[in-house]
């Protein structure tokens, strides 16, 4: 992926958004982790339970400029844009894991689960 692919599709595209990850949560595996990239620097994760595409916990946050957008997000996954995905245009989605635990959460056990996942800036938004 490049910059310019980020803006082209936060701009021009017909949801104003990028999906570049869509992913099993490893540490409560029957959620999918979405990172999304919005207008003006926007950029949300949210953890939606596997096969749902709402009911999600989503935290958001807003950079000063895309390579700020950039760097944060690099740093999250560990790898460089040169080696993120657009979702957006391939359509992924992770298969659901064999033998996940049927074990329920409380909604205040998810937030505290899942704020631990994110960086710092990311707010959760209710």
């Amino acid at each position: 992926m490049t910059r310019e692919e980020i803006q082209t599709y936060v701009q021009l595209g017909h949801t104003k958004t990028l999906r570049v990850d869509s992913s099993i949560v490893q540490a409560y595996p029957s959620f999918v982790r979405e990172v999304r990239i919005r207008k003006n620097y926007g950029a949300e994760i949210e953890f939606l339970p596997h096969g749902h595409d709402e009911s999600g916990l989503l935290f958001q946050t807003n950079f000063q400029t895309l390579d700020e957008l950039v760097t944060n997000l690099e740093s999250y996954f560990e790898k460089p844009i040169s080696a993120w995905i657009n979702f957006n245009q391939s359509g992924g989605y992770p298969e659901r894991q064999e033998n996940v635990s049927g074990q329920t959460l409380s909604w205040r056990e998810l937030q505290t689960l899942f704020q631990k996942l994110v960086p710092e800036e990311f707010v959760l938004r209710i």
